[in-house]
This record gives structure tokens, sequence and C-alpha cells, in this order.
């Protein structure tokens, strides 16, 4: 399976899900971390 441009499009398609997966992971652990920065800001 190649495109045009002679990359391996099944390659491509994997990195570029991972890196989104990856993406949304961090999202979620910062959120996490400030709400619980929040929390604790709150608490004193």
């Amino acid at each position: 399976m190649r495109n045009e441009y002679g990359t391996n499009t099944f390659i491509e398609n994997t990195r570029l899900t991972k890196v989104k997966a990856m993406h949304a992971l961090l999202q979620e652990v910062a959120l996490s971390w400030s709400l619980i920065f929040i929390q604790r800001i709150a608490h004193e």
C-alpha cells in the first residue's frame, strides 16, 4: 500500500494514531494534575 509520494501509508497512519493517542493521554494527565493543584490551593 503506497501513495503517490512513495511512503507507506499504513505506517504513516499508525504513527499518526500513536501521536494522537499520546496527545490525548498527555491532555488527560495535564487536566487531572491541574485539578489536583487547584484543589490543593483551595484547601490552604
